[in-house]
């Protein structure tokens, strides 16, 4: 049960439980208080206090205007206006007022998050880089092509294999249901890593089932992959030990 403050005979009286109210002098348009109000109600408009009131005929009364005055308790009531109250209008709460400052806070750094994600992935390249010419697809080509020349320059000695067909996989373990790690184009070059297993497996090359040994080989075009490519999609040097 709250206490409550009560404006009669144009003071400010309170603070009183609701079992004092029952003897008091108040009617449905007496103007109370109590702690988590915004301001100043009809008595009626409280659902507390609608018992006092449910054999008590409607009175057309209208409390005069009063100064605030200062109580001498943890919470004082706001000074009262007589300003008529819609219709209606829910009770609002204290409590429920004091976050909206929290709320506002989250909201703003919400919308700075997003702008700043949102210009983070809008910064051209060309402003975290370095002062590097932008690279364009001849330059990539030709990188390329030095790559290759010195790949085989370091591994003189090495043997460089080819595939002798499209699209011929590159497996992580020298098995046909093995993950496909790479792609070889017809023609393109592949070091062999000077390792072979010791079996052979069957595949069937246009109708026809083959036996050979998986090779461990290294593509030219990319030297981060190393992988398994079985023997019969391999192009051989004619020196090289079968």
């Amino acid at each position: 049960m709250n206490n409550y403050f009560i404006h009669i005979n144009g003071a400010e009286k309170g603070p009183f439980s609701f079992e004092a109210l029952k003897s008091m002098n108040i009617n449905r348009n007496t103007m109370v208080w109590y702690h988590g109000l915004d301001n100043w109600v009809k008595a009626e408009q409280v659902e507390e206090l609608k018992p006092l009131f449910e054999m008590m005929p409607p009175k057309l009364v209208t409390p005069p205007p009063f100064p605030g005055t200062q109580v001498t308790e943890n919470v004082a009531p706001p000074i009262y206006t007589n300003m008529p109250l819609p219709q209606n209008q829910p009770v609002r709460s204290q409590n429920n007022m004091k976050y909206w400052p929290i709320g506002f806070i989250l909201l703003l750094l919400t919308g700075l998050g997003i702008w700043y994600f949102t210009q983070k992935q809008d910064t051209p390249l060309t402003q975290i880089s370095t002062n590097e010419p932008p690279v364009t697809a001849k330059a990539t080509e030709k990188k390329q092509k030095q790559y290759r020349k010195v790949k085989k320059d370091e591994l003189e000695g090495a043997y460089i294999l080819n595939s002798n067909g499209n699209k011929v996989n590159v497996r992580q373990s020298p098995d046909m249901n093995a993950p496909v790690l790479y792609q070889l184009n017809k023609g393109e070059e592949v070091v062999y890593l000077n390792e072979k297993t010791d079996f052979r497996t069957n595949v069937i090359v246009k109708s026809i089932e083959r036996e050979n040994y998986w090779y461990k080989v290294q593509p030219m075009e990319n030297a981060d992959v190393i992988g398994w490519v079985h023997g019969d999609f391999l192009n051989f040097p004619g020196n090289f030990p079968r």
